[in-house]
């Protein structure tokens, strides 16, 4: 019985181990509204968190307002110096378009929303980007 019980708990605990490996959490001021996804989020203070590549976007100042995608990994060389989370622009319109933590070497990429996809289109000039430093907590 001790065995089993012992089992579980070292069972849990590296369960557990990964998953924090896996997530991220950051604060992020933006100066600009923006699109995640389908999403439009006005500026203001953002918590960005990540975990088992669902990436959450929540307003927390104001009124809450908050948006969740799966995202892809973007295997990096190490982890970059500051965080990041970077933008596609287009005009005056943003879409969120990366998420990078000082603390991994995997950043999060969105993948394009139908939205963007026809700014995309409609572009008379290259795409532009746009990058926000974040701040851990």
């Amino acid at each position: 019985m001790k065995r089993t019980i012992c089992a579980t708990i070292l069972l849990v605990a590296a369960s557990s181990l990964g998953l924090n490996a896996q997530s991220m959490h950051l604060r992020v001021n933006i100066p600009f509204r923006f699109h995640v996804g389908q999403v439009v989020m006005p500026s203001g203070d953002y918590e960005v968190s990540q975990q088992n590549g669902i990436l959450t976007v929540r307003k927390t100042d104001g009124h809450p307002t908050a948006a969740m995608f799966f995202t892809q990994g973007e295997e990096l060389s190490s982890p970059p110096a500051t965080g990041t989370l970077t933008f596609n622009r287009y005009g005056d319109t943003y879409f969120l378009s990366t998420v990078r933590s000082p603390y991994s070497s995997v950043g999060r990429v969105l993948p394009k929303s139908r939205t963007e996809t026809e700014y995309a289109r409609a572009a008379t000039e290259r795409v532009e980007t746009a990058s926000i430093p974040v701040k851990t907590h």
